[in-house]
């Protein structure tokens, strides 16, 4: 008898369940713990790398069910390994620093105007300070044209300056240097007499010489324009045009006259003209004689008129009588006149009266070639520009202001 087969079958739905359970608990823990990172990151600077590197290996084991008829056996086995990270960072500075600083161009500043007078109206030493100079880069070079201490001419001159820097930057100014003319020169008196005899009065050698109570010095113009005193005004005048309206030089000569007797008509003159300024010449009639004696005699007159001349604030200029020519028919007292004027120099210290020395400075102690043939009179008119030339040179010595440095010759 064959015995019955009994087959059991275990239910299906058990397996299931754990199934899922597994799955289920491999999902919350996925959930749980979140995704193993993998990152990546790079960050530059200009000074700064740093690399990081992330390596992650994430194993999950598959979930194995197995369900025989006796047991059922659930393994879930969940593992995941995870690398280690491994971060490098290196980090690097490098800093380097260079300057360099362009010094600003040059600038020039010239020196103010300079103003300088000539004392004789030529060319004269202008010295001005260096001009200013900031900035460029050096060294800087300063140069003026004209320089410094160059010899400039009477009126304007511009000087032009520059500085060059070691980049060859250029800058320029000028300014203008000034060199004035001499101020005018002026006299510090300016009403002149001339008092004496005939050669003052301008008579040459052919004069007509009539005796003083006859023709008492009157002579005619003729003789008179181109005497010594016209001569002398008009130098004057040229020289000190500013003051050419007041100069004024009186001729008082009078021929045949003796400065022994000369007083009385002598202080009539000064009372009438009130001079400032004598300029006295007389005594050559008086040596006519010949003798000796009479130099003392003409030196006393001489020595007189000064005297009243001074006691007036009168600025005397007295001088020497002019060289006679040995043999003329006038020149009688030709051989007294070295000695007469050595005496008066003389007087002329002792008085206070200033010195003209025209028989040295106008004729050199000679009677030629100034001397007319009558031995006694200067010719006309170089006899007489020679007189009025020494008395010239003395006047604007001696009345000049500013002093002057030179006195013009006549020519």
């Amino acid at each position: 008898m064959c015995a019955a087969r009994v087959t059991c079958r275990s239910p299906w739905w058990p397996a299931l369940v754990l199934a899922l359970a597994g799955a289920f608990t491999a999902a919350c823990t996925e959930s749980v713990s979140g995704p193993s990172p993998s990152t990546t990151t790079t960050t530059t600077t200009t000074t700064t790398s740093t690399s990081t590197s992330t390596s992650t290996t994430t194993s999950t084991s598959t979930t194995s069910t197995s369900t025989t008829s006796t047991s059922t056996t659930t393994s879930t086995t969940t593992s995941t390994s995870t690398s280690s990270t491994s971060t490098s960072s290196s980090t690097t500075t490098s800093s380097s620093t260079s300057t360099t600083t362009i010094p600003p161009a040059p600038a020039i500043v010239c020196p103010v105007p300079v103003t300088v007078t000539s004392p004789d109206g030529q060319p004269v030493a202008v010295i001005f300070p260096a001009p200013t100079v900031t900035g460029g880069a050096p060294p800087v070079s300063t140069v003026c044209t004209p320089a410094s201490g160059s010899r400039l001419p009477v009126g304007a001159t511009t000087i032009a300056c520059a500085a060059t820097d070691a980049q060859q930057r250029t800058a320029s100014c000028s300014f203008v240097a000034t060199v004035r003319p001499p101020a005018p020169a002026t006299l510090t008196l300016t009403r002149f007499t001339a008092f004496g005899d005939s050669i003052t009065e301008g008579k040459d050698a052919s004069g007509v010489l009539a005796p003083l109570d006859v023709q008492p010095c009157s002579p005619p113009a003729s003789y008179r324009a181109t005497a010594y005193p016209n001569v002398l005004q008009t130098l004057l005048t040229e020289r000190y045009t500013t003051q050419a309206s007041t100069i004024a030089v009186h001729n008082r000569g009078c021929g045949g006259e003796r400065a022994a007797d000369a007083m009385v008509r002598f202080q009539a003159t000064l009372t009438q003209d009130t001079p400032q300024v004598l300029l006295l010449m007389e005594g050559s009639n008086d040596l006519n004689d010949s003798d000796p004696g009479t130099i003392s005699v003409a030196v006393q007159g001489l020595r007189s008129m000064v005297q009243e001349a001074r006691r007036r604030g009168i600025a005397v200029f007295l001088a020497t009588v002019p060289p006679q020519r040995v043999g003329g028919f006038r020149a009688r007292g030709a051989r007294l006149v070295p000695s007469a004027n050595e005496s008066i120099r003389t007087m002329a210290t002792a008085e206070g009266a200033i010195l003209v020395d025209v028989y040295n400075a106008a004729f050199a102690g000679s009677p030629d070639p100034f001397i007319d043939f009558d031995g006694l009179h200067p010719r006309t008119p170089d006899g007489h520009r020679q007189i009025a030339q020494a008395f010239y040179t003395v006047l604007v010595s001696r009345l000049e202001t500013p002093r002057p440095t030179s006195v013009e010759t006549l020519r």
